[in-house]
């Protein structure tokens, strides 16, 4: 089989690096270009040292002429929110109108939301196309497989709505019902990027936790909310985020009141139905819960379910890794739905 070329636009950032990882091994895939506009003439192993080895080839800066990717069948785009929206709309339309059929997962929020107005609200920026939006998938291959394999542009979910939405689906899916949802997340510090922050540095983070944009102010809120919606009506979430001594991955502890007796025997029943054809969801058999360090370095999501019956309150525990399954893991689970790969070449 001929192997499909890809390129990477912001790749020197932590997901970008493993993507190329993930690239680099997948029997079906190239990298073409790693474009970065801080490091280009840098080669990409000593910037990401971990590539050693494993990607010999230097940054680019990307060009205007070479924004129609006549080149690339699949262009990653791992820029900041906001940052890149103009540039990303321009490359997309270009190639659909010259029926190029390249395909493009980006994995900022810029085509998470539905809604331009809860964007800007959320992200502070001005959003002109609305309608690519209309044409965007959500990444999520678990609610969104068929969707994602004609899909020309995918929304790549963010780590901590991975985490969330994966989690709930079956129980919202199944309108069991219920009198409030409170998550309570803690990621590792790798979340807050690669360049140095006050949710990065050994200073503030080692042998400390602390909570952020608390009351409802988390950009990943709405979305959380969006995709849960599609199964109820107006779904409302509490979101209080944490960030955590570790490097790489994300717990959640999901507590909802139950308003109707439910036990966590049928709950599990109903999620192992729920996630039957899934590749990369763990249903976690009692008493055991998951842990962070059982999904690093995977594409794996585990979910673990128990009622406490004192309070008849649902309580969900679910770990990912959030550079994997939460950003470039799931973003090549996505490529390869898109071409009919195998869902976990490269991933394995």
């Amino acid at each position: 089989m001929k192997k499909i070329s890809a390129s990477i636009i912001g790749a020197a950032s932590i997901s970008a690096a493993f993507l190329m990882k993930f690239i680099a091994r997948h029997k079906n895939v190239e990298l073409k270009h790693a474009y970065s506009s801080s490091q280009a003439g840098t080669p990409v192993s000593s910037y990401h040292s971990f590539l050693t080895g494993i990607v010999d080839m230097e940054f680019e800066t990307l060009d205007v002429k070479d924004m129609m990717f006549d080149d690339s069948d699949v262009v990653f785009i791992a820029r900041p929110h906001g940052k890149f929206l103009d540039q990303s709309a321009l490359m997309i339309k270009g190639a659909i109108h010259k029926k190029l059929g390249t395909k493009f997962i980006d994995l900022s929020a810029d085509f998470r939301l539905k809604d331009v107005s809860v964007y800007e609200h959320w992200y502070s920026v001005r959003h002109h196309h609305e309608d690519l939006l209309e044409t965007a998938v959500y990444g999520l291959p678990e609610l969104y497989c068929d969707e994602i394999k004609d899909a020309t542009l995918v929304a790549n979910p963010g780590c901590y709505p991975t985490c969330a939405i994966l989690s709930l689906a079956p129980f919202i899916a199944n309108n069991i019902k219920h009198d409030g949802i409170f998550i309570n997340a803690l990621s590792g510090v790798s979340g807050a990027g690669i360049r140095p922050s006050a949710k990065n540095i050994a200073m503030n983070v080692s042998e400390n936790i602390f909570a952020y944009k608390v009351g409802g102010a988390h950009q990943h809120t709405p979305e959380i909310e969006q995709e849960l919606s599609n199964f109820s009506s107006s779904v409302k979430v509490t979101f209080t985020p944490h960030v955590a001594p570790f490097k790489y991955g994300i717990i959640q502890t999901t507590c909802v009141k139950l308003l109707e007796k439910v036990s966590a025997s049928e709950l599990r029943k109903i999620y192992e139905e729920f996630y039957k054809d899934s590749r990369f969801v763990n249903i976690i058999a009692a008493p055991d819960l998951p842990e962070v360090k059982d999904v690093v370095g995977t594409n794996f999501a585990n979910i673990g379910i128990k009622v406490d019956n004192r309070t008849n309150t649902l309580v969900l525990v679910s770990c990912i890794d959030n550079v994997i399954k939460g950003a470039a893991g799931q973003a090549v689970q996505n490529m390869n739905i898109m071409y009919r790969f195998d869902e976990d070449e490269g991933l394995r």
